[in-house]
């Protein structure tokens, strides 16, 4: 039996589908493992990391990367880290997919692009990619009749999983944020609609959101994203599958790897499955998307060892 925990909520279908046609694919694909046994937890990510620890799950899902609190207790139990592989591309516009985090500002912004340390600068407090400190839109750009106008910041709570995420790919894991960010607090699928909608209304507003709501607001435009000193990278499946847009959003299996190195035969084998190119497909036709070859490639060869 493999006992999957992580990932998921037991009220709604999404991560479930995509597990269990993995798991039916799987079974297909290896006769020999037709009559292996799945017995699936999927209660949030909260979950995941503990699951192992205590021996409860041979698989952890995971939508981000784990706590630091979460890989010290599972030092603590296992005494050493964690071993995980990321297998799928969070979604572009998908709700309770891993979607894309984007940045918004109002239309009538004439921003065109940012870096992750003009946007270190204008919503962190620690300022870890450079002393830069963004507090008027001339602080980022030349910005013509908007340089003195102040940058008024729009997000998630900063206790949710965005917010994690974004700390851990622009702040360089900072949890410090500007003093005066304005925090959609609300955990309903309804912040990243009121984010956009908060700057949609504030013409020197900026927010951090997801796509989906973005398509359904008049009033906003998607800010193209650069990581170092290639081009600005707007939010597309291509850019998140190939791994170029910075804000995209990964999904990992975590597993515990016996004192001889080596992992169960079935679970190996279910893992070596997923990251198939079948695997993949089976990802992008249950609402995520597949790794980059090289991601894939990477994640194998841990898998492998």
């Amino acid at each position: 039996m493999i006992r999957v925990w992580g990932h998921g909520n037991p009220s709604r279908d999404d991560m479930g589908a995509l597990l269990r046609a993995w798991e039916d694919g799987f079974r297909t694909a290896n006769p020999e493992y037709r009559d292996i046994r799945f017995e699936n937890s999927l209660t949030g990510n909260a979950s995941a990391v503990g699951g192992l620890y205590t021996g409860a799950a041979e698989l952890a899902l995971i939508d981000r990367p784990p706590l630091a609190i979460e890989v010290d207790a599972y030092q603590q139990g296992a005494g050493h880290d964690p071993t995980g592989v990321a297998i799928a591309t969070g979604s572009l516009a998908t709700r309770h997919h891993a979607p894309a985090l984007v940045i918004v500002v109002n239309a009538k912004n004439p921003i065109r692009g940012l870096t992750l340390q003009q946007l270190d600068a204008a919503f962190g407090a620690d300022h870890r990619r450079g002393p830069t400190r963004a507090h008027v839109w001339g602080d980022l750009t030349d910005a013509g009749e908007w340089s003195a106008r102040p940058i008024h910041l729009y997000g998630f709570g900063i206790n949710r999983v965005q917010s994690f995420l974004f700390e851990k790919a622009v702040m360089k894991g900072s949890q410090k944020w500007r003093e005066d960010l304005t925090e959609v607090a609300d955990g309903s699928a309804d912040a990243p609609a009121k984010i956009v909608s908060a700057v949609a209304a504030d013409e020197d507003g900026v927010g951090i959101t997801t796509m989906d709501d973005v398509r359904n607001t008049l009033g906003v435009r998607v800010v193209p994203i650069r990581e170092g000193l290639g081009d600005a990278v707007s939010p597309t499946e291509q850019s998140l599958t190939n791994g170029t847009y910075p804000l995209r959003r990964t999904l990992y299996a975590y597993f515990n790897v016996a004192v001889s190195g080596q992992k169960q035969p079935a679970l190996r084998a279910f893992l070596m499955f997923v990251l198939s190119e079948r695997g993949q497909a089976l990802a992008r036709a249950n609402g995520y998307l597949p790794l980059s070859p090289t991601a894939a490639t990477e994640s194998t060869e841990v898998v492998q060892r």
